[in-house]
């Protein structure tokens, strides 16, 4: 009858949104843990800002399933008010809350942010990350940006034997992109397409720089 019911609540949610929500939060006040569980899932899954509140709150119920259910709710958040909260838990020790923090974190720049925001944090997201699986996810996110500073940014990263594929993938995305009239952006992308080149033993990353350098004449 619970999965049923955590259904019909769900569809109901869907429909109504914030009208349910206080009656969502109250309900839960009066519930125990596993019903609790249920009702912030159906909160988190409205996604207001009230609803990310109650998340926020849960993330320190003294129940830990609860509390590490709400943290999983944050890293997966749709709306770019949680990113402040997301950069918080990057910055923790601990490395589930971290990793959740950052993933989420970079998933809202690569997805919702635009324009100087975008970069801001994408910017931050490297001085975050301190695992090359995380920093290949970042350098991965850059390669979306089509300007000269994601090319400035990545091409570093090509001498790091841990993330050299990463960043030059990357940067052959970016390069591809950017525009071809501008004397100075082209400059910047025969450059770093020679570094590529240059760094980068793997043969199809050096085939698709090489095309990218064709396009390019």
């Amino acid at each position: 009858e619970r999965a049923d019911s955590e259904s019909t609540l769900n569809a109901i949610a869907a429909r109504k949104g914030d009208q349910i929500l206080p009656m969502v939060l109250e309900a839960m006040s009066t519930v125990n843990d596993d019903v609790r569980l249920v009702l912030l899932q159906t909160a988190a899954g409205i996604g207001s800002a009230q609803a990310l509140d109650a998340v926020l709150g849960a993330m320190e119920d003294p129940n830990a399933e609860i509390a590490g259910e709400a943290v999983r709710m944050l890293s997966n958040w749709s709306t770019l008010d949680a990113a402040p909260h997301l950069e918080t838990l990057a910055r923790s020790e601990d490395l589930t809350p971290y990793v959740l923090g950052l993933r989420g974190y970079v998933r809202l720049a690569r997805e919702k942010a635009q324009g100087g925001q975008k970069v801001e944090m994408l910017t931050k997201s490297l001085e975050l990350a301190r695992r090359p699986d995380e920093v290949k996810l970042v350098l991965g996110a850059w390669g979306t940006l089509q300007n000269a500073r994601a090319l400035e940014t990545l091409k570093p990263y090509l001498d790091n034997p841990e993330v050299r594929n990463e960043a030059a993938l990357a940067l052959i995305g970016v390069a591809g992109q950017l525009n071809k009239e501008n004397g100075e952006h082209k400059t910047l992308a025969v450059d770093t397409m020679n570094a590529v080149m240059e760094k980068c033993e793997d043969a199809g990353i050096r085939d698709n720089a090489q095309r990218v350098l064709d396009g390019l004449k």
